[in-house]
């Protein structure tokens, strides 16, 4: 409300998404890899293994590239992004953690430092030096991982902090332990694939067998304890927040899709640890690094879609509308409490105008008005203006856990009038499956985990339903009042009339 809306033209949502999850990618890479070059260094110290060592040596060029370098820019495009996009929260985030953000960059100048020392000083400086300066670098990288990641579990779970407004109690949250088990889990497992990634193109192939069965040995226990951490992660999160596996229809696949993944990797590293270490080739190798790739985008996925509908739980909704000024906005109206809007009052002669700037502040942080992914206009294009302009006003209700929208009647009409007029014309279907999603589908299910209607309507007939659905709005007031035609409400009361008796006799919805 206090900020200019920056509108990206395939989503904002996708844009933080794809930077967001690289970074994670290289920067938890960069924990778990530090590890793995020290240890392994120690190893081929003990039993002068030189080519070991000149492998390590080549393999720390790589891990400074890609931590440095891409880390670094993905690490600034991450500050860039969210605060351009969700500047409220970003403030929020920045003056309550100001100190952990100042130890996180003094631990970050230290990691920067030591990896470029321990990488330009290999068969330069004795031993013990070249190992305490690897273990510095350890040591920094692992400091910036719990910081950052008691923020970051912050926002899911701040816990007391809504009561007291501690940095103690915001930092040490109910899910900080349980995320930082995972999240230095997941690190171990990078960097065993990204050495299984460099040694595959190794042509010495004894070698390349031993850096395998070691990297596979590296990786599969981290990988066979990853569910154990994620379900300890879920025991911690608030009731409230676990009913997203219930809301939002795709967050259970990804929940599945996650253990899947994990034990694919576990397969693939148990078979090169204990049986076939020789047989790593560099589609093997790639292949296991894309399924890591894949389980950090999936656990970053999961735990926004968890999140929802909140950047910071219970405190600032998605759209940068902070949750304690819900009710001042409602009562002056999203124009009205806004700074850079066009126009503070809305009149019928600037509707759309106004209503496209209370969508750039109510939805665009998820949805773009039409084209590219998640396109309102399409939804609204055969629902007649009243139902729309009720349907905005209950965006909290719906199938999908958003936001309330925090503006007026008039205003939610307003946006309702400015999507429907971008959206394409299209014949209205009178099927009664067409009637259904039209009306009903986007708050309830049938005989799903959301707000079933089947199984209330259990022995009621066409004629007994269509006046029901005609008055809905008596008998539940959340519920939008009914604009649809009468042919409509009859063909939908057979319709849920049909599907409930093939319920009964054990039938598909």
């Amino acid at each position: 409300m206090n900020y200019p809306v920056w509108l990206v033209p395939f989503g904002s949502f996708w844009l933080i998404a794809f930077i967001a999850v690289f970074h994670v990618f290289i920067a938890q890479f960069a924990v778990g890899g530090g590890f793995f070059l020290v240890l392994m260094e120690r190893d081929a110290h003990r039993h002068d293994d030189e080519p070991m060592k000149a492998w390590l040596s080549s393999f720390s060029k790589i891990f400074v590239i890609l931590t440095l370098v891409f880390g670094a820019v993905t690490g600034v495009g991450i500050w860039f992004t969210i605060g351009l996009i969700s500047p409220e929260a970003t403030s929020a985030l920045i003056h309550l953690f100001v100190w952990v953000w100042a130890m996180e960059w003094c631990f970050f100048l230290v990691e920067i430092l030591s990896i470029l020392v321990y990488y330009s000083s290999w068969g330069k400086t004795s031993q013990r030096t070249h190992m305490a300066v690897g273990w510095t670098y350890v040591i920094a990288a692992f400091m910036s991982l719990v910081l950052i990641n008691g923020i970051l579990s912050f926002q899911l779970t701040p816990g007391r902090w809504l009561l007291n407004h501690g940095l103690r109690v915001a930092f040490f949250n109910p899910t900080m332990w349980p995320s930082m088990v995972f999240r230095t889990l997941l690190a171990l497992v990078l960097a065993g694939l990204f050495a299984l990634v460099s040694v595959a193109f190794q042509p010495d192939r004894t070698l390349r067998a031993e850096v395998a069965k070691r990297a596979a040995r590296w990786l599969w226990l981290p990988a066979v304890l990853l569910p154990f951490a994620g379900w300890w992660y879920l025991v911690r999160v608030p009731k409230v927040q676990k009913t997203a596996f219930v809301q939002i229809p795709n967050l259970k696949p990804l929940g599945f899709a996650l253990v899947g993944v994990v034990a694919l990797l576990v397969m693939f590293s148990l078979f090169l640890a204990w049986l076939k270490s020789r047989m790593l080739r560099k589609g093997l190798a790639f292949f296991m690094l894309f399924l890591g790739l894949a389980a950090v985008g999936l656990s970053e996925w999961v735990r926004e879609e968890l999140r929802s509908p909140y950047l910071v739980a219970s405190y600032i909704y998605s759209n940068s509308i902070p949750v304690h000024m819900e009710g001042e906005i409602k009562q002056a109206g999203i124009l009205g409490a806004a700074r850079f809007v066009p126009d503070h009052k809305l009149d019928k002669k600037n509707e759309l105008q106004s209503g496209k700037a209370i969508f750039e502040i109510s939805c665009s942080s998820c949805h773009l008005a039409s084209g590219g992914p998640r396109p309102l206009s399409t939804v609204f294009a055969n629902f007649d203006p009243q139902f729309a302009g009720e349907l905005v006003q209950r965006t909290n209700l719906m199938w999908g856990r958003m936001p309330p929208f925090s503006g007026t009647t008039a205003e939610a009409r307003a946006v309702a009038a400015y999507l429907q007029s971008l959206a394409p014309t299209a014949p209205i279907s009178m099927a009664g499956k067409a009637v259904w999603e039209r009306h009903c589908g986007m708050c309830h299910t049938l005989d799903g985990p959301f707000r079933p209607i089947l199984p209330a309507l259990q022995g009621m007939g066409p004629d007994e339903l269509a006046p029901l659905i005609e008055n809905i709005q008596a008998m539940n007031p959340a519920m939008p009042s009914w604009s649809g035609t009468q042919k409509e409400s009859q063909v939908l009361a057979r319709y849920l009339s049909d599907r409930a008796k093939a319920i009964k006799q054990g039938g598909a919805p």
